[in-house]
């Protein structure tokens, strides 16, 4: 097997021209796959006309990543130079002086300089060239500069397909792809200090449905202090500052259509762990979509139905009566209803189906108290059985304006039964590898599934009074 070092991916065998054979491959080839280009630890140039979303040129970046290769540019490359705030900042972060991204819009440039691998043919941008693709490693950039007083700044740079090089820059190209030790010294990151990592926790101040109290936080900035991890709160309208940090952990509400859905997309376009992702965020969200998914993977749950507009009475009466009657996209146990007759479920789901094209029917299993499990990287983060508010049969009741929640009972990670914390495993394995919390039923049956939650409560004084600071 020829063993390659390096490996140029092209749209068509033409915009390597030049460029010996042996290196170069089409989109087509490398995604059909095999051992000639799946090699683990190849160095893999990807030179593909177009990166956008599902192109070719993406899913060789995916692809290459997936194969343990080293590719040029990266998934997360192509994503973090379209979101101009935060490539701008990881730009600032590496040293590059570049213009606000606002005003970079408005600035006609008064250089523009195309970097191979990082290297200018222009000396007075050599260094400015490096340090780019240090940040943003991509075959070929075009730099837009402007001169401010006696600084050159950066105001725009996109990556430029092979095809569209003039004939000077396209040899430029073939000469740096046959250096192998120039593209893999390029290719490398410099060794980087050791520094305090930092985490933002999206929070908004008076929001009674935030899902961790300020006090809560108060012991989480404590208890990361100690380990050397910055922890601080950002709020909704403070997007911008977002590439500033390490990771972000989200405690408001997360619905797709909430502003913090945009801060976990922005969050994975920066290449940053987030905790809730947004596809964790779309599958929990929707009670529709984990009923299905709870089905097909065998997962317990009552006895459930997914109702349209057209479902007659005595249909749903097959669930047994009462039934409890949910909005897909309900939180906080709004939208849940216990239904008892056909005319109360004319006048609910009437009402209901106004907001939504589908409801979710199922049995009505009373308990005294629900277990929540919270789930964590594909493991047990803490137990607690959540009880029901007195004289209801949920967790929170709500009459004439005031609220009443049942008591929390934390139990320790050790004693939490068997058979509750593996469902929960298995009933999120599927979802995600996410912070979860999983509402089960000790039904008399055995243990059923209610619901999969993302931004799950964690409060101190309650889901924590067992395990303590073990927990954050």
């Amino acid at each position: 097997m020829n063993r390659r070092k390096i490996l140029v991916v092209v749209s068509q065998p033409r915009d390597a021209a030049g460029c010996p054979p042996a290196l170069v491959v089409t989109a087509d080839e490398y995604l059909v796959g095999g051992d000639s280009v799946a090699e683990r630890g190849t160095m893999v140039v990807n030179l593909c006309r177009s990166y956008r979303y599902r192109s070719k040129g993406y899913y060789v970046s995916l692809l290459a990543d997936a194969r343990g290769q080293t590719v040029v540019p990266s998934v997360e490359t192509v994503g973090g130079m379209a979101d101009a705030y935060g490539c701008f900042r990881a730009l600032n972060e590496a040293g590059v002086s570049t213009l606000d991204a606002e005003e970079a819009d408005k600035r006609e440039p008064d250089a523009e300089v195309l970097a191979i691998f990082g290297s200018s043919p222009d000396p007075r941008f050599r260094n400015l060239a490096h340090a780019v693709y240090r940040a943003w490693p991509a075959p070929v950039l075009r730099l837009s500069l402007v001169r401010e007083e006696d600084e050159w700044q950066l105001g725009a740079l996109c990556a430029v397909p092979p095809h569209q090089l003039e004939a000077p820059d396209k040899q430029r190209l073939i000469e740096a792809l046959g250096d192998a030790r120039r593209v893999h010294r390029r290719g490398s990151a410099p060794a980087r200090e050791e520094k305090r990592a930092s985490i933002a926790v999206l929070f908004e101040d008076g929001d009674p449905f935030n899902p961790s109290t300020p006090e809560t936080l108060d012991r989480l900035e404590r208890v990361a202090a100690r380990m050397n991890v910055y922890v601080n709160r950002i709020g909704l309208e403070e997007l911008d500052r977002l590439a500033e940090y390490d990771a972000l952990w989200i405690r408001v509400n997360t619905t797709v259509s909430a502003p913090a859905f945009q801060f976990a997309l922005r969050a994975e376009a920066l290449g940053m762990p987030v905790v809730d992702d947004s596809q964790s965020i779309i599958r929990c969200s929707n009670k529709v979509f984990l009923e299905e998914l709870l089905r097909r993977e065998g997962v317990p749950t009552p006895r459930t139905q997914v109702l349209n507009a057209r479902t007659p009475w005595k249909q749903v009466q097959q669930l047994g009566s009462p039934v409890v009657l949910k909005l897909p996209d309900g939180s906080f146990s709004a939208g849940v209803h216990k239904i008892g007759s056909e005319a109360e479920y004319r006048k609910r789901a009437g009402e209901m189906f106004r907001k939504s094209p589908l409801l979710i029917a199922q049995e009505f299993l009373f308990t005294e108290y629900d277990w929540r499990v919270t789930v964590l990287d594909g493991k047990l983060l803490f137990a607690a059985r959540y009880f029901m508010a007195r004289g209801h049969w949920q967790i929170r009741s709500a009459n004439n304006g005031v609220e009443r929640y049942g008591r929390v009972e934390a139990v320790e990670r050790e004693r939490a039964p068997r058979e509750i914390v593996e469902l929960a495993l298995r009933a999120t394995a599927p979802i995600g590898r996410g912070l979860y919390g999983v509402d089960i039923k000790p039904a008399p049956g055995g243990p059923v599934v209610i619901e999969i939650n993302d931004n799950p409560n964690l409060d101190i004084g309650y889901e924590d009074a067992a395990d303590g600071n073990v927990i954050y």
